[in-house]
């Protein structure tokens, strides 16, 4: 006998392992058949298919079964060993317990950790403890996206399902599904959701689907479809903080922004035109929670900041990922930046010094996901070894004793670690860092740029000028650095007490400084956005 398994669409089909069982009766195949990675189970006497197993994610090439002959054992492309009861036809979980994945989410006011197991369930489990709260049971969709509603009380997950692609929102408390889309994925069998985003209010969803030139936009009231967003080459996506702008970017180098309620364009920006002889397509762009900048990541390897006013070019981060996707999230209130890069590290910037600030560790492979989670204590980070991990973000301070003067230095301090350092350890002072950092604030009447005031200038003159500025703050209370102002007034977001807000709004309402008054007003609008529960 012979069975022959039809392909669609000329992409890599073939079989390229087989095993017959100790008795003779069931052949075992891997079989990779467009894109659909499956291991066949023939009857051996007639050749009837007595099973498929799906949970392979890429390339099964290699299958044995026991000497009993009760189970089968597999191992592909996906670096995953798994093994299946003859019986019952069904995958059997590791001997070591459950395997993660590169598909994570996490909330970034909240504890709420969702991640899809290497069984093809998603997880939602609590950040500080890792109990798990919520299991949605594996089904026919292989998950490339997850992530959560600004409120936490929605998730959503993108992937494909055969020939689908497939975009599902879940109830958090319960785990129910709310919405269901599935498109077809036309003509191209590697087609995926490669990005996905609720807006602020979880009133609408966005994903990108890069083999559909296009981005599609529902309409979470009632699950209709609002609009199809035309972007050639797109990989990214991205809705601001007040819900109103949608940003679409991808390999064509542009950057395009849409009215996030209704679909309609609204601007375009051809990064082409810059000229700076870069590869400038980008795979990803992110929002900052203040409203003031974006961030873009390039196949050069570098990440840009933009000003979201006007566009214009704010700084440029050289992190090691060329020519491979980079991932990027600014942390809850923006002061913070994290990567993901091809070598695995997953590092912190300051976004607007572009500075970097630490460097926690790194995956094995290309890190594609990276996300703040519990206020910003946290990193998630999903990486292409199949392993998602859950940072600790906070340095070790316990050998680190400074005063309330020693550690406000170190907030501008040049030395990028000691200002990351600093940060943390005057959170973690709490209450009685408030008056300090008041009695600095309120007396201020001038605010320097450093980093505005030296750029374009030869090195020389630029760290000439940094010391005489530094040199006349240091003698003048009524002058500070912007850097250490900013840091100064997100440091009053996250500590979240009754003094710290009543200074943020006194600040915004009557400081004689116009940075100062809009630095504050910035926190308190991302302080009213959804809170930890």
């Amino acid at each position: 006998w012979q069975h022959v398994i039809e392909f669609k669409d000329g992409a890599e089909s073939y079989t390229s392992a087989a095993a017959t069982s100790p008795d003779g009766k069931l052949i075992a195949v891997c079989a990779l058949v467009d894109s659909i990675n499956w291991i066949y189970l023939f009857n051996s006497s007639a050749g009837q298919v007595v099973a498929q197993l799906p949970n392979h994610t890429w390339k099964p090439a290699g299958v044995v079964f026991s000497a009993d002959g009760e189970m089968l054992y597999s191992a592909g492309g996906d670096g995953a060993i798994r093994r299946w009861d003859m019986n019952t036809m069904n995958q059997l979980p590791a001997p070591m317990g459950r395997h993660g994945s590169a598909v994570i989410a996490a909330t970034p006011l909240g504890q709420l950790v969702a991640y899809a197991d290497d069984l093809g369930a998603v997880r939602i489990v609590n950040s500080r403890t890792g109990e798990t709260l919520r299991q949605i049971p594996s089904s026919a969709v292989r998950y490339s996206e997850l992530t959560f509603s600004a409120d936490k009380n929605q998730l959503a997950g993108g992937g494909v399902k055969e020939d689908q692609v497939c975009v599902v929102v879940w109830d958090c408390s319960n785990g129910n599904e709310l919405h269901r889309w599935e498109l077809p994925k036309g003509e191209v069998s590697l087609a995926n959701v490669d990005s996905l985003a609720f807006s602020a209010d979880s009133k609408r969803l966005a994903a990108a689907v890069f083999w559909h030139d296009k981005a599609y936009l529902w309409d979470l009231s009632d699950g209709k479809q609002v609009a199809e967003l035309q972007h050639p080459q797109i990989k990214g996506l991205s809705i601001s903080v007040d819900s109103e702008q949608l940003a679409t970017v991808g390999w064509d180098a542009k950057i395009r922004f849409w009215d996030a309620r209704s679909g309609r364009p609204q601007q375009e920006l051809d990064l082409a035109t810059l000229n700076d002889g870069k590869d400038l397509r980008m795979s990803g762009i992110c929002f900052s929670p203040r409203s003031d900048s974006l961030a873009t990541t390039h196949r050069d390897g570098a990440v840009r900041i933009w000003n979201r006013a006007d566009m214009s070019l704010r700084n440029r981060l050289a992190v090691r990922g060329v020519f491979d996707d980079i991932a990027c999230a600014f942390s809850p209130d923006g002061a913070w930046l994290a990567t993901g890069v091809s070598s695995g590290e997953v590092t912190i910037w300051d976004p607007r010094t572009g500075n970097q600030m630490w460097d926690f560790g790194q995956h094995q492979q290309r890190v594609v996901k990276v996300g703040f989670a519990d206020e910003g204590r946290s990193l998630v980070s999903g990486g292409e070894d199949g392993v998602s991990y859950l940072w600790n973000l906070m340095p070790d301070i316990s050998s680190v004793e400074l005063e309330f003067p020693q550690l406000w230095l170190a907030l501008g301090s040049s030395t990028q670690r000691d200002a990351y350092r600093a940060m943390w350890q005057l959170s973690q002072s709490g209450e009685p860092a408030v008056p300090y950092i008041e009695s600095k604030l309120t007396a201020l009447r001038t605010v320097i740029d450093l980093e505005a005031m030296v750029r374009g200038l030869d090195a020389g003159e630029a760290e000439r000028r940094q010391r005489l500025m530094r040199q006349l703050v240091s003698k003048d209370a009524r002058i500070e650095l912007e850097i250490r102002v900013r840091r100064a007034v997100s440091l009053l977001g996250s500590l979240s007490t009754p003094s710290a807000r009543r200074l943020l709004e006194q600040l915004a309402d009557s400081h004689p400084l116009e940075k100062l008054r809009n630095a504050a007003t910035d926190e308190l609008r991302s302080l009213a956005s959804p809170s930890t529960p």
